[in-house]
């Protein structure tokens, strides 16, 4: 039996940013080091107008995806209601870089609020946009608004259509689109809620979800975040509040009743991140800071390393595993060959609270939330080699 224990802020843990600023809404001026000369002219998404985009570049930067020497950066312009307690969404967007100098191309705004994931769907790329969700008294998040994926064609860049995941079909905390994971096989994506214990199926043909899994009732005043993974055509998803590793039928929705318990104590250590390997699935903690391993051949659980302070995303590539800490604006680097651990690697701007990283060649770009950045690391090295920054007075 696991220990009662209300998640407060699990939006805030796992799906919105560790701070808020006030960028959004000021002018903006746009600055990178002397590795980037960015040009910010481009295109503006309007049809209408020939004029060069001179709004940001970047507002609340969160998810990131490398694709054909271009970077894609959601944003979700957003500042805190302090008066109110709540996050005041304004249109949110997706910015496209050129990978070798990171220069802003391009914007191309959302028609769902809060768009917080971006991921590669063969001739698709995803923008899952989470929507609001309201706050009760009791520090508990329902969804208020309605979130979606917005399909975009990876070679013209324009939006061809969405899929609506709407809150209002199944329980209170039901909805809030969040971390999503692609099935080639199948032509679907998988999202996971990050209100409540949901996994919804979607594919760039439909306008609504193919069909919605139910993980476990709504805990009793507890949020949940649910994070999927495709693995040699298997789908599983891990639990923030639960702890656990549940295994989904991919094609009708239906929900295993074996499910792995992949923390080794009673207390809730927070998934928040899922990685599927050749043979094995990698979960991260963001409560515990550290990363286990899965093996779904005999569901056994195997530690593999400590992180730092508040991780967040982790990517695997070259043998290599990297883990964003956000508590510590750098990396942790693991070697999956000679299992050793190198904290501390690859150091960011203090305050930049980096979010999200993605990999293309050698290179890991990383999103940071609070200083409104997107900076270029060497892999090997951890050195910065290009930064671009949305400067605000």
């Amino acid at each position: 039996m696991r220990k009662d224990w209300t998640i407060i802020v699990t939006i805030l843990l796992a799906t919105l940013p560790w701070g808020c600023n006030d960028a959004s809404d000021q002018a903006q001026d746009t600055t990178a080091t002397e590795l980037t000369t960015p040009d910010t002219t481009g295109d503006s998404t309007q049809e209408d107008t020939t004029a060069p985009y001179t709004g940001p570049w970047l507002a609340d930067p969160e998810g990131v995806l490398v694709l054909d020497g271009l970077v894609f950066v959601t944003n979700i312009n957003a500042t805190w209601d302090a008066e109110n307690s709540r996050m005041d969404f304004q249109e949110g967007f997706l910015t496209v870089f050129d990978a070798q100098t990171l220069a802003p191309i391009k914007v191309l705004f959302m028609p769902f609020k809060n768009p917080q994931e971006v991921v590669s769907c063969d001739s698709r790329i995803a923008v899952v946009c989470s929507g609001t969700a309201a706050m009760d008294e009791n520090w508990v998040f329902a969804p208020e608004e309605d979130g979606g994926v917005v399909w975009i064609d990876a070679e013209s860049l324009e939006i061809v259509g969405t899929t609506l995941i709407s809150h209002k079909e199944m329980g209170a905390m039901a909805g809030y689109p969040g971390p999503a994971a692609w099935d080639r096989e199948s032509g679907r994506l998988f999202v996971g809620s990050g209100t409540g214990p949901y996994v919804f199926a979607t594919s760039p043909d439909q306008e609504s979800p193919v069909w919605t899994a139910q993980l476990f009732p709504e805990g009793d005043g507890k949020n949940d975040l649910v994070t999927p993974a495709v693995l040699s055509g298997e789908l599983f998803a891990t639990s923030f509040q639960q702890g656990l590793l549940v295994r989904i039928d991919p094609n009708s929705g239906t929900v295993g009743l074996e499910a792995v318990d992949v923390t080794p104590t009673d207390d809730v250590e927070g998934a928040v991140d899922l990685v599927a390997l050749e043979d094995k699935l990698l979960v991260l903690f963001t409560l515990s800071s550290r990363v286990v391993s899965v093996d779904p051949a005999d569901d056994t659980v195997t530690e593999l390393f400590t992180t730092g302070a508040t991780p967040n995303r982790m990517v695997e590539t070259d043998g290599f595993v990297y883990v964003v800490n956000s508590g510590e604006n750098n990396l942790t680097r693991y070697d999956e060959g000679s299992r050793k651990v190198q904290q501390g690697f690859a150091p960011m701007e203090i305050g930049m609270n980096p979010w999200d990283i993605a990999t293309g060649g050698e290179f890991g770009f990383v999103t940071g939330y609070m200083d409104q950045s997107l900076v270029r690391l060497n892999l090997d090295s951890g050195a910065m080699t290009a930064r671009y920054e949305e400067k605000v007075p």
